[in-house]
């Protein structure tokens, strides 16, 4: 079960971070988000912590909601550009054909 917390030190290495994290549940694996001062905790058990010590500090533990996919090539959910069979939709209409060529007066619309 994954699951984040908050506010953590950013120069706590990935190292540093399997030493100080401390929990009553045992965790599988810490993902460290790049710059940022969330961290993914793994933990082995449906029974989730509260809390979870970070060195001398206690962080609540959160839910992780990842990000949705998104197609880059026409905008929808849950697909990945490179199986995408459609083509890149029009800018102002969302039809199958490029903005260029847009005969639409409508004004600028979601492709979704």
């Amino acid at each position: 079960m994954a699951n984040v917390i908050n506010d953590v030190d950013i120069h706590i290495t990935y190292v540093d971070l399997e030493g100080l994290v401390t929990s009553t549940v045992r965790f599988v694996n810490i993902r460290h988000f790049g710059h940022s001062r969330c961290i993914k905790l793994v933990f082995d058990s449906e029974n989730l912590p509260t809390q979870v010590k970070v060195g001398y500090v206690r962080h609540p533990v959160c839910s992780y909601v990842p990000l949705p996919l998104q197609c880059h090539k026409c905008s929808k959910q849950e697909r990945v550009s490179g199986v995408c069979k459609s083509g890149i939709p029009c800018q102002r209409c969302g039809g199958p054909h490029k903005i260029d060529n847009c005969d639409a007066a409508a004004p600028f619309k979601c492709p979704d």
